[in-house]
């Protein structure tokens, strides 16, 4: 039976005959994807003066095309300013949340995994650092202190 056929027995299939075969459960199917039309350009903020953000969003927002998406990663929890531009943005805890609660989180892999969701979701073309560059934002992040229990 073709994957074709599976797919059109599965999605139109009657009622009565709904019962999944244990083979079509456990079968791996690879598709090609289409063409990836993502025009993501990330632009991290970590670690920025506040005073700062607006001059950045205004030089990326000029100089970057319009065919692109711009997206903010930041650790600023004051999001005013990127709310008031209409941008998008992504949230990573700052350094003093981190050192807040780091006998609570192991930081190093939730940042590390945090990221990763961020690449995978929006698949940038580029990625251009203002402020602490990400590698070493994720390199420095505190480690998890044994509870004094």
């Amino acid at each position: 039976m073709s994957n074709l056929t599976r797919l059109r027995n599965f999605f139109f299939r009657k009622e009565e005959s709904s019962a999944v075969v244990e083979s079509d459960v456990t079968a791996l199917h690879i598709y090609k994807s289409s063409k990836c039309k993502n025009r993501a350009i990330l632009v991290t903020i970590i670690q920025v003066d506040e005073k700062n953000i607006q001059n950045i969003i205004d030089i990326t927002v000029n100089k970057m095309s319009k065919d692109h998406t711009i997206v903010y990663v930041t650790d600023n929890s004051d999001f005013s300013i990127l709310r008031k531009n209409n941008v998008i943005f992504e949230y990573v805890p700052s350094r003093l949340q981190q050192n807040i609660h780091k006998d609570r989180l192991s930081w190093k892999p939730y940042l590390a995994e945090r990221w990763e969701l961020i690449l995978v979701k929006w698949r940038p073309l580029k990625i251009l650092s203002y402020g602490q560059p990400i590698d070493s934002f994720l390199a420095t992040a505190p480690e998890q202190e044994a509870s004094s229990e």
